[in-house]
């Protein structure tokens, strides 16, 4: 017996075979190709669309994506020039507490979390420099200093901002494309039972479903068995 493809197989198998059944169908003609646009034509039809959308919605998204990587590389620049321009101010010193106040566990602390969240995580440290936390720093160096974040995590912001909509609309389709496998893999399964209610064989069906047959698990080998003990 043949079997229709798993809802657990890669959603571009599932829709092969989809798509290959309708072509198949519509060339036998008659109920068959009924059954077939009834069922499959509608969903090979939205795969289509969506992957169509999809697909253009990646090109709107890759170059914004590529800014947001390169404004968030200047962004980590400019804070680890800042901590080290802050360090040589105070003395350079090989411990301080108030720089470890301000950069718990170094700079990374700002630069190595989630992209969307560094500019809040700039802004808090900005607004460190603005309370003058640091005794050693002068009010001037400290404004200035504060200022160099805001302006970084500024325009790392506006680039995280313009790419939002777009990284959402693709997380999105991807979502929805994968929504669409489980039902083209339905749609393929009651497909194969209108088939058999119809009162044609597994050979017929699977000459317009492609056939998919689930791998069989190896046979654990027999345990030995002991040899009969002598008298």
């Amino acid at each position: 017996m043949g079997d229709v493809i798993r809802p657990s197989a890669a959603v571009d198998l599932i829709f092969k075979d989809a798509r290959d059944a309708l072509t198949a169908a519509i060339a036998k003609g008659g109920t068959v190709k009924d059954r077939a646009e009834q069922g499959l034509a509608p969903v090979v039809a939205m795969v289509a669309a969506t992957e169509a959308e999809l697909l253009a919605a990646r090109e709107t998204l890759a170059p914004l994506a590529a800014a947001v990587a390169a404004e968030n590389d200047r962004a980590d620049a400019s804070i680890n020039r800042i901590y080290d321009d802050t360090w040589n101010d105070v003395g350079r010193p090989a411990n301080d507490r108030y720089l470890a106040l301000m950069y718990p566990g170094g700079a990374g602390y700002y630069t190595d979390g989630d992209t969307p969240g560094q500019g809040t995580r700039m802004e808090l440290l900005a607004k460190l420099y603005d309370r003058k936390l640091h005794p050693k720093l002068t009010a001037e160096q400290a404004q200035a200093y504060a200022a160099r974040i805001r302006e970084a995590a500024t325009a790392l912001k506006a680039d995280i901002d313009a790419a939002a909509t777009p990284a959402a609309n693709v997380a999105l389709l991807e979502r929805v494309r994968t929504a669409l496998g489980r039902i083209a893999q339905f749609e393929l399964a009651n497909l194969k039972r209108s088939f058999k209610n119809d009162g044609m064989n597994e050979a017929a069906i699977h000459a317009i479903i492609p056939d998919r047959p689930v791998a069989k698990k190896p046979k654990k080998p027999a345990p030995p068995v002991d040899p009969e003990p002598t008298a």
